[in-house]
């Protein structure tokens, strides 16, 4: 397996515990863990410079059609430190959900037809499709540098920050007018307040009048 560290490979397709087959330039398919594999870019593949085993991954956009078909105790280890898992998301393993976003740790934000939002690893998926939904939200309708007011109501704020897997430690800004310091996803933005920032639920602020 010396030979392929450092090296790039080509997605051949995946096995039944969902790792990835990956093709070397030397001909040999090796299957490997996809903890274990980081996209090259092709900045990266011209300049040789090279994080260990790198292989292209599957690129997903905000509005693809996505579904798990791995089995559960695969999904549930995949989930480690993106967001965990919870009986609760049962739903993911049989239904098929809508990319909404990507969060500062590059996990996925996916919607379901219950109306619940995920943050899942992107190794989940072996693959994505385009969405027929034509009313589907697929740009977030506040903008960078855009001042919003964050509710006052603590109760409200809480319940959907915690809806979405967010901090619920928001005391010091709950009614404030804050400034949108970057976008994460239609769900998710990023605001500054006294030099510190802050990622809210899009439910939980509104455009000042």
């Amino acid at each position: 397996m010396l030979q392929v560290l450092y090296a790039v490979g080509e997605v051949d397709g995946y096995d039944e515990d969902g790792d990835i087959k990956i093709m070397y330039e030397n001909g040999k398919l090796w299957t490997m863990n996809p903890e274990l594999l980081e996209e090259a870019t092709m900045a990266e593949i011209k300049a040789g410079v090279l994080n260990p085993v790198t292989a292209t991954k599957i690129k997903h956009q905000i509005g693809d059609e996505v579904t798990v078909s791995l089995p559960l105790e695969r999904v549930k280890s995949l989930q480690a430190d993106h967001g965990g898992w919870k009986d609760d998301m049962s739903e993911i393993l049989s239904t098929t959900g809508i990319v909404m976003g990507m969060d500062q740790d590059e996990d996925l934000v996916v919607k379901y037809e219950s109306g619940k939002t995920y943050f899942l690893n992107p190794d989940l998926f072996k693959s994505s499709t385009k969405s027929n939904h034509s009313s589907v939200q697929t740009e977030c309708e506040y903008k960078i540098r855009e001042w919003v007011r964050v509710s006052s109501d603590k109760e409200h704020v809480i319940n959907l920050q915690e809806d979405s897997g967010l901090t619920t430690k928001l005391s010091t800004i709950l009614g404030k007018t804050v400034r949108v310091s970057d976008v994460k996803s239609t769900r998710i933005i990023n605001v500054k307040f006294r030099g510190d920032d802050y990622s809210l639920d899009t439910r939980v602020v509104t455009k000042p009048r």
